[in-house]
């Protein structure tokens, strides 16, 4: 049986970023904040993903940050932007990366 993969979106005011790496702009600079948690299923898969998304910078890091991190078995992505059209597309771009990462390492994870 293929593994499930869980995704829970908040929509989030904390102060407190629960995320351990980041880009270099300030968030509190930004209006909008999205926070994404994925349940990999496995610790290990889930810092696989995120080494994934660490490797690919926002492409314009002064109008959208992104951080990442790992909380067990989950994936957590807190994306901050100007705009909300600037936070949609990140967001987009952001989940179809993390999916062919998760859907890649389920092809060739050991059974």
């Amino acid at each position: 049986a293929d593994e499930c993969v869980r995704w829970e979106a908040l929509c989030c005011a904390s102060s407190t970023p629960p995320c351990a790496m980041s880009t270099e702009a300030d968030p509190t600079e930004f209006s909008h904040r999205y926070t994404l948690r994925v349940n990999v299923g496995d610790p290990q898969h889930a810092t696989y993903v995120l080494n994934a998304l660490i490797a690919d910078p926002e492409l314009k890091p002064n109008e959208v940050s992104r951080a990442v991190s790992t909380d067990d078995t989950f994936l957590v992505v807190e994306w901050n932007s100007r705009t909300l059209r600037q936070l949609r597309n990140s967001i987009s771009s952001g989940i179809d990366y993390i999916h062919l990462a998760i859907e890649t390492i389920h092809k060739f994870a050991k059974k």
